[in-house]
């Protein structure tokens, strides 16, 4: 409201270089800008075509998440976009009109894609966490309060491959074998998180399965017998967990 038309004219085409330049850094603060010149377009104060905006801000969009400048704590978090619609440093921005459905379902579909990214990676670091360092199993799977969590609630066992996770549990070392166990079996013990896992049941239960033949071909050998007390009956319970839930829950349409 400050601005005089050729200060206007002047504002907007820096940024609009900027844009083009893919300059900006911050995804959040690319959704106010995205924001104001899609407002700004809508009162028909710019002569730029709609489809070349959103060309320029998409282009924008996808350099950010190229070159993985989005904090990873944006993906994981459910309520992380929510957070920063509608503000960015304490500047408010309009998002309730038709022109700014289309950035905002670009990036919702953007952040999708990477999380799914970050979910088939996820396999990776339980290896390294089953090879190094079993306690790391903690921060990547399980609930708690009194440590970062990342996929305490993330169904990223739908985006794993179950036999080649299954060889590699099988060759773990009972410590890590007993840890996976235990976090599994309480990772579906409070309907809240288990209410988000949902399309990784199925895995599960493939898991369960393909340990469950390891056993049987070890039975009578102390290997067999590890197995079957420090990962399938901790599957075994946690498909417990699992079906009760469906039960309750899935069965009633809740």
């Amino acid at each position: 409201m400050k601005l005089t038309d050729s200060n206007f004219d002047e504002v907007f085409n820096n940024v609009l270089q900027k844009l083009k330049d893919c300059q900006y850094e911050d995804l959040a603060q690319v959704m106010l800008i995205a924001s104001i010149i899609l407002d700004i377009k809508r009162e028909n104060l710019i002569t730029k075509s709609l489809d070349e905006l959103y060309r320029i801000l998409k282009k924008q969009v996808d350099y950010i998440f190229e070159n993985e400048l989005v904090e990873r704590k944006f993906i994981l978090n459910e309520n992380y976009i929510k957070k920063h619609h509608p503000s960015y440093d304490n500047l408010g921005f309009n998002i309730s009109f038709s022109e700014y459905e289309e950035i905002k379902n670009y990036i919702e579909k953007k952040v999708k894609e990477e999380k799914e990214k970050i979910f088939t990676n996820s396999y990776n670091e339980i290896e390294d966490a089953l090879k190094n360092n079993h306690l790391d199993l903690y921060t990547l799977l399980s609930h708690s309060n009194n440590r970062e969590e990342l996929y305490c609630n993330k169904p990223i066992f739908a985006f794993i491959d179950m036999k080649k996770l299954a060889k590699l549990l099988i060759r773990s070392s009972s410590y890590a074998q007993y840890t996976f166990g235990g976090i599994m079996e309480e990772r579906y013990k409070n309907d809240f998180f288990t209410s988000k896992l949902d399309k990784e049941f199925e895995n599960i239960y493939l898991l369960k399965e393909l340990i469950k033949t390891e056993v049987e071909k070890k039975e009578g050998k102390l290997s067999g017998y590890i197995l079957k007390r420090y990962l399938l009956e901790p599957f075994e319970k946690a498909i417990e967990y699992i079906e009760k839930y469906k039960k309750i829950y899935i069965s009633k349409g809740l």
